[in-house]
């Protein structure tokens, strides 16, 4: 037997291999930039046996990515190949360059977000009290883990990993 269930951004498996999101063909939001998109081709046999997956790989005519450092940083590691991806930009620059948008635009065909990231603008967060998330550690786990893997973590990973919270309470005595 083989169930789909519709499309998550990313394709992944529920419980059990035979049991799929498909994932969506296209990268559409910064948050999928590690996402590796495919097409998944299903050989089901005999009533019983497991079906064989084949997963084709889709690549669109751009990527989706972040850029992160100072302005000269960022355009240095321009390309003529990743030029036209859609680019999320953070620049850690402490000084404000000169026409960072217009300079950036000239570079890059699809500029999605700009964003500052320097001392200026942590201190202007801190004095306006902005909430500073705390999570909880299964949480701040699942993050983690779907940023570096690019997927959900299963339900045995979520149950493994919910234990080993457990563990680490009871030996804080928590």
């Amino acid at each position: 037997d083989y169930v789909a269930l519709g499309h998550l951004h990313g394709s992944q498996k529920v419980g059990k291999a035979s049991v799929r999101y498909s994932g969506t063909p296209y990268k559409y939001s910064v948050s999928e930039e590690n996402h590796k998109k495919s097409v998944t081709v299903v050989n089901i046999g005999k009533k019983g046996e497991e079906p064989e997956f084949e997963f084709l790989p889709l690549r669109g005519i751009q990527d989706v990515r972040r850029e992160r450092g100072t302005l000269s940083e960022i355009l240095k590691r321009a390309t003529e190949e990743n030029r036209h991806d859609f680019v999320s930009v953070t620049l850690t620059d402490e000084e404000e360059p000169y026409r960072v948008r217009e300079r950036l635009e000239e570079v890059f065909d699809h500029l999605l977000e700009l964003r500052v990231d320097n001392e200026r603008t942590r201190q202007k967060r801190l004095e306006e009290g902005e909430a500073v998330p705390v999570l909880k550690p299964l949480e701040a786990f699942r993050q983690f883990y779907k940023a570096v893997r690019g997927e959900e973590m299963t339900k045995e990973e979520e149950k493994a990993m919910e234990r080993i919270v457990q563990e680490a309470k009871e030996e804080e005595g928590l």
